[in-house]
């Protein structure tokens, strides 16, 4: 897990998921499969079971910030943070779970 931490931030460094250093919708929707694999290192010799399933959920969240504009704003999913942080100075627990199923469950 560790190794995929370092690796997802490197690729995002790189601009594997949007402009260098960041993450949007249009990089999370570009990604393809090779470009995941190449950040994982992922070869015959250094399989991962998933990557398939994994690519497509980053581009489905692509989608996702680019259909919710309203909360993601300029479409990075760092702009949760500060609609969520907007709705209250304490955020009522079905408040967070309304986002986080509206918005994310189309993820899955």
């Amino acid at each position: 897990s560790e190794g995929l931490a370092v690796a997802t931030l490197e690729a995002m460094q790189r601009g594997c998921f949007g402009p260098p250093g960041a993450v949007n919708a249009a990089g999370l929707q570009r990604l393809n499969l090779d470009t995941l694999a190449t950040a994982f290192q992922v070869h015959e010799g250094n399989p991962l079971v998933g990557l398939e399933r994994r690519t497509l959920l980053l581009q489905r969240l692509g989608t996702v910030l680019l259909n919710n504009q309203s909360i993601f704003g300029d479409q990075r999913p760092g702009n949760l943070v500060d609609y969520l942080a907007k709705q209250a100075p304490v955020m009522p627990i079905d408040s967070l779970w309304r986002v986080v199923v509206e918005c994310f469950g189309q993820v899955w």
